[in-house]
């Protein structure tokens, strides 16, 4: 199964669009893309907003954003992750 990151970043670079252009059409930061690109979950705030940016990633790149959310819930148990 591929992961939402892996997804994201394949149709991104097929689109011929950097990071920086993601970052700034999103209001993000350029780390918070790579980790989102990444998997890195749990360097990314907190669980809400990170399904903010993956559904505006997905709409940005013209993607299926429920499908990718479903992806997401598959492979991060936010659980382990709650921030204090």
């Amino acid at each position: 199964m591929r992961k939402v990151g892996e997804i994201l970043k394949t149709t991104r670079e097929a689109k011929h669009i950097s990071q920086q252009e993601v970052a700034s059409h999103l209001n993000l930061k350029i780390g918070q893309v790579e980790a989102i690109e990444n998997g890195n979950w749990g360097s990314l705030p907190e669980a809400a907003y990170v399904k903010g940016f993956i559904k505006n990633y997905a709409h940005f790149l013209h993607l299926d954003s429920e499908k990718l959310l479903a992806l997401h819930r598959a492979e991060y148990d936010e659980r382990k992750f709650i921030k204090p």
